[in-house]
């Protein structure tokens, strides 16, 4: 019975984990968290991650940009059934992503860390490995692209039937996940990326793309509402006066 107890126990926190693991990246877009920086790694210790602060999301007078924090050591939050263990393994002068709690005078990672090939947040883009490239959790990320290279102020998106991601930035999917092989190195395929879905253009006026803007049709559904009455209204007038 303590047996069963325990199994118990242990898939519970597993599950629990597994969970965490895979909505980290939505976590980082829903704002739960003191911080998402864009960075470097600097040093590595026993316990402690020194990292470069270069931009922090949303907030470009922060006073973390330009200093040096000291965060509790992390693995990045890939998912592990498609990136090899130590592609999940920070090393030193990675740029990366993170998200942190403050408390004091110390930080730790809050909803998930991954790398990017640059610090500027317009133009940055998720590096994962090759093992990912056709899987579930390349979506998650091209939304955290869409949020980063918004500096955080775009967090809905849709997706069509082809897999189109629709958000303020058109990009197509190569334009915003860097694919590496075991060695860093880039992978790349012309075929596959031409036949990679594009992202549509943004709505001129400010509307998320993908979100139809049905206002005309209720103008004209008022229009002709409007046109009906004045006729209704003209024919009654017509048969009280001619009665």
């Amino acid at each position: 019975m303590k047996k069963v107890l325990v199994l118990l126990i242990v898939s519970v926190i597993l599950a629990l984990n597994i969970s965490a693991s895979a909505e980290s990246a939505a976590d980082i877009i829903g704002g739960k968290q003191d911080f998402v920086i864009l960075g470097s790694v600097k040093d590595i210790e026993k316990d402690v991650m020194e990292i470069t602060v270069d931009y922090v999301l949303n907030n470009p007078q922060s006073e973390l940009i330009g200093t040096d924090i000291k965060v509790n050591k992390f693995s990045y939050s890939y998912c592990s059934d498609h990136a090899p263990e130590e592609f999940s393994s920070p090393k030193v002068s990675d740029n990366i992503v993170l998200s942190i709690d403050k408390t004091s005078d110390k930080y730790t990672m809050k909803n998930g860390s991954y790398k990017v090939d640059s610090n500027e947040y317009a133009n940055c883009k998720i590096i994962m490995h090759e093992d990912s490239k056709d899987e579930d959790c390349v979506v998650e990320l091209l939304e955290l692209t869409c949020y980063i290279r918004s500096n955080a102020k775009v967090k809905e998106f849709e997706f069509d039937d082809d897999g189109r991601i629709y958000a303020v930035y058109p990009q197509t999917v190569e334009q915003c996940v860097y694919f590496v092989d075991d060695s860093g190195s880039a992978i790349s395929d012309i075929e596959e990326a031409e036949a990679l879905p594009t992202v549509p253009q943004a709505a001129p006026d400010g509307h998320l793309p993908g979100k139809k803007d049905n206002r005309w049709i209720f103008a004209i559904v008022m229009l002709l509402c409007g046109s009906v009455l004045g006729v209704a209204v003209s024919y009654i007038r017509i048969i009280k006066k001619n009665d």
